[in-house]
């Protein structure tokens, strides 16, 4: 059994991927009312900038949780932001109350993976349908300074809630006199599509243009005037690294490394391969010395090599396909037929008015042929030449088709006498009551259409039937291969008890065979070629 190419399994999985990717984004924007079966009717953030720059801010969060038992929500709050390529910045952020607007409600804050997580409920205490939650907390560090203004960016809601937000709106509170202009965004992180907002004095009002899905976030930006707040320097610590794309910096030292490994492996490799890996070359002409002494051949001398028109020491063609690819296939079977009309077993003559070739047996004895060359050629003349004559002609198919196929009309005797049913060109088969017609059954089992035909039947028979033979011994295999025969031809004209065209062909009796390797070896795998677009490779498939 042999294995996918690492190749085919990359393309493979590209392929895979890709499929998965594009479901992905045609199914970006998710439903405002996600799976998990309950929904945050409206989110509301007051946000309020003081002297320091510090924000003070108060979610108003309303949920629904319906029929679910839920203990309550997670306000998941990323507290770090990609700054430069050494650099990563963060708040510091302090959560004051928990309410649901009316009395505090239990809480717990911790912080996961560079995310503050306030963790909203009673663990002891189940509730359901509409709640309500109002969480305060402060942030230092998140207002940005510029050389014209100062500016407050702020993400209101966070994408990473699991469910989807039929209402987001925000109130930012700028120092008296400070405002100048404000925008708003809202979509998945990144997204630039718009959201709307007003301003009154230094209060600026957003608010989301559509129910946003999980995964979805509104942010705000609000402009002030320079020096309206004291601004810190931003707070910063070395960026966090990821493997592996974070492994190394990207500096002239580490360019320098790089190069060295890289020039060293591949000096690796070349000395590996002056050393091992070169083709061996004998010192002499050893068909014709017998002398085994050998050597590494020249890298940059070569000796020229003697073409040699003939397979070496005797072999036929289709052993020497086995042994280089180690299996049976196709190109040995025609390899062997042209190498019999070399030898003058046959003849091949093309047909240009059909785009097709005509094989010809020339009557040589087949004595001192091999036998997988014999069974080659019992195969393409033994049996067609005893019932359908040595010139291929489709006269002479048709009349054999005629006189030895099976005609299910004729054996129940429900066709029409004198009937003529077409197949060939001028030339008709006649319904009759010919006492020979009885043996039809077993006569169509060695009728074949055409040499797809024969050559398709004989494949299968070849790859599953030796099998079957070596199982049952040859005496039971020929009776289980007839009565499979009889059964199929049997099943036709039951079927179609009045057909008037004739039936040729070993179908049925090969389809048997293959039942018969399915009983028989349930588990081996038979190695079938499949024809992709491009690849095309044999892969191993179970016999079921």
């Amino acid at each position: 059994m042999r294995k996918l190419s690492n190749t085919f399994g990359l393309l493979l999985t590209v392929v895979v991927i890709g499929v998965l990717l594009s479901w992905a984004v045609s199914n970006h924007r998710p439903a405002v009312a996600a799976d998990a079966g309950w929904v945050i009717s409206s989110f509301h953030s007051d946000v309020d900038v003081g002297a320091d720059s510090t924000l003070t801010v108060v979610e108003d969060i309303k949920v629904d949780f319906g029929h679910q038992q839920k203990h309550g929500i997670f306000r998941t709050i990323p507290l770090r932001y990609h700054f430069s390529d050494s650099e990563d910045r963060y708040y510091n952020l302090s959560v004051l109350s928990v309410t649901n607007g009316e009395e505090p409600v239990t809480y717990d804050a911790y912080v996961d993976s560079d995310n503050q997580v306030i963790k909203v409920g009673d663990p002891g205490t189940l509730v359901s349908g509409a709640q309500r939650y109002v969480i305060t907390y402060s942030v230092f560090g998140a207002v940005n300074s510029f050389s014209d203004h100062d500016e407050v960016f702020w993400n209101v809601d966070g994408a990473l809630w699991p469910v989807g937000k039929q209402s987001v709106s925000s109130t930012v509170h700028l120092p008296a006199g400070s405002f100048q202009k404000a925008d708003c965004f809202q979509g998945a992180p990144g997204s630039t599509e718009r959201c709307q907002f007003t301003q009154s004095g230094d209060t600026a009002q957003y608010s989301a243009t559509r129910a946003l899905g999980g995964g979805e976030e509104m942010s705000v930006v609000a402009a002030m005037a320079p020096g309206a707040v004291s601004v810190p320097a931003p707070l910063l610590e070395p960026r966090s690294r990821h493997f592996p794309q974070d492994a190394f910096d990207i500096n002239p030292l580490t360019v320098v490394l790089a190069l060295l490994v890289l020039i060293g492996g591949v000096g690796l490799v070349v000395l590996n391969w002056l050393a091992h890996g070169r083709d061996r070359e004998y010192l002499t002409q050893y068909y014709l010395t017998k002398d085994p002494r050998e050597r590494a051949a020249p890298v940059f001398a070569h000796e020229p090599v003697a073409v040699e028109f003939e397979p070496p020491q005797g072999m036929r063609p289709a052993e020497l396909g086995l042994i280089l690819d180690e299996s049976a296939d196709p190109k040995d079977v025609t390899a062997t037929i042209v190498d019999l009309a070399v030898r003058g077993y046959m003849t091949i003559s093309e047909m240009p008015e059909r785009s097709d070739w005509k094989f010809t047996w020339k009557g040589a004895d087949p004595a001192a042929l091999m036998p997988y060359e014999q069974t080659l050629l019992g195969a393409m003349f033994a049996v067609w030449l005893a019932v359908q004559g040595a010139g291929f002609d489709e006269l002479q198919l048709a009349k054999s088709i005629c006189n030895y196929g099976m005609v299910p009309g004729e054996l129940t005797h429900r066709a029409a006498l004198g009937l003529r049913v077409p197949i060939a060109r001028g030339l008709y088969c006649v319904v009759d009551n010919d006492p020979i017609n009885k043996f039809t059954p077993l006569t169509s089992m060695f009728l074949h259409g055409g040499w797809s035909h024969i050559l398709g039947n004989a494949l299968f028979f070849w790859v599953f039937g030796n099998n079957n033979e070596d199982s049952m011994g040859s005496t039971r295999f020929l009776a289980f291969y007839l009565i499979c025969g009889f059964a199929a031809a049997a099943a036709h004209v039951l079927m179609q008890p009045g057909s008037p065209v004739p039936t040729v062909g070993a179908s049925g009796a090969i389809s048997g065979v293959l039942g018969a390797y399915l009983v028989l070896y349930p588990r081996v795998r038979v190695n079938m070629l499949f024809i992709f677009i491009i690849i095309i490779r044999v892969i191993p498939v179970p016999a079921w």
